[in-house]
């Protein structure tokens, strides 16, 4: 006998209707809140290094050129970088972007 999410048990599997009410009782989040992933974000920059957290909640620190969970970080400003998210520019900014000029091309 295993605990749950360890090896030695297989999951029993459920009926379409009892599956149904079971993720009806998920989504209500009657039970307690589901975990969700924070938003990108910017969370600070370094020198030539920031720190960037990633739309799957991944946190790291990058240089120009590097890459983490599908984001590439293409530049760093004073208080923002330009990324690079599936083909898509944007752009991250600390403290709403006061006091510096936007990275986007214009």
């Amino acid at each position: 006998m295993g605990m749950p999410g360890m090896p030695g048990r297989t999951p029993v599997p459920l009926s379409p209707l009892v599956q149904a009410r079971l993720d009806k009782i998920i989504q209500s989040e009657l039970l307690g809140p589901a975990p969700r992933p924070l938003p990108m974000a910017l969370l600070g920059i370094a020198g030539t290094n920031a720190f960037i957290r990633t739309p799957q909640g991944m946190s790291g620190m990058l240089g120009e050129g590097g890459e983490l969970g599908g984001i590439k970080l293409l530049r760093i400003g004073i208080n923002r970088v330009l990324v690079d998210e599936g083909g898509t520019n944007r752009e991250l900014t600390i403290f709403d972007g006061s006091g510096g000029p936007s990275l986007l091309p214009q």
